[in-house]
């Protein structure tokens, strides 16, 4: 049933084949109905994300469930979100919160940064400050999203080390994750790790490099971009 699972996902997908999504969901119910979890994933991923016809999350949830039951761990993340999000579902944050705790087990990088969120929210709630704060697995569990590759939480470690909340002040380390973030296309990050550059904040200072940021921010529609290559262009000679 993999391969049955796997050659259904290709045809929706077209991903070495011709698309047919008719083909391709018969497969993935075959596999389905002999028990794979994949394949019960790529259903819910039909019906969820729009790759059918239309939208439904209530059939979604139901594919979802079958593979999360089976230890899936991204289907255990959808149907945290989608019990999180209220949607094919009635809103239950509590059963979203155990979704995504099996699937954080799992090291399921969405699920590590919703819980890692979560936490963040229980704190601000309850007031921690000082050393209980430190104690919060919040920033545990970003750190584990954010090595893993997740966008936000790349941001949210950086805030971190920049802020001092979580953990102890770091410009070095605050510059080393806005750089990632900033790689990733993150509009604020790319600010932000131009200005280190222009002024060695975190980093050794380099002119070069930050106007090559600056004009990257610029692009994607950053006015302190624009002003500050425009600056670059004038006072060092930029081409």
């Amino acid at each position: 049933p993999g391969a049955m699972a796997y050659l259904g996902y290709c045809y929706i997908n077209e991903k070495g084949v011709e698309e047919n999504r008719e083909l391709g969901y018969r497969y993935l119910k075959m596999a389905a109905e002999q028990g794979d979890n994949n394949a019960w994933y790529f259903m819910g991923e039909y019906y969820a994300k729009g790759t059918g016809e239309e939208i439904d999350y209530s059939t979604a949830f139901d594919c979802y469930l079958h593979a999360a039951e089976g230890g899936h761990k991204q289907a255990q993340t959808e149907i945290a979100i989608l019990y999180e999000e209220g949607k094919g579902v009635v809103k239950n944050d509590s059963a979203a919160t155990k979704w995504y705790r099996l699937a954080a087990e799992k090291e399921e990088p969405t699920a590590l940064y919703r819980i890692g969120i979560s936490c963040e929210k229980q704190d601000s709630i309850n007031n921690l400050k000082g050393k209980e704060l430190k104690k919060s697995p919040a920033f545990k569990y970003l750190l584990r999203a954010a090595e893993k590759g997740v966008p936000e939480a790349i941001v949210k470690v950086a805030e971190h080390y920049t802020k001092g909340i979580y953990v102890k002040k770091s410009k070095k380390k605050a510059f080393v994750w806005y750089e990632r973030a900033a790689m990733n296309g993150n509009l604020q990050a790319q600010e932000f790790v131009a200005e280190c550059y222009e002024k060695g904040r975190g980093t050794e200072k380099n002119d070069d490099a930050a106007y090559e940021w600056y004009k990257r921010a610029a692009k994607q529609g950053s006015k302190l971009g624009k002003t500050k290559a425009k600056e670059f262009e004038l006072f060092n000679f930029y081409k």
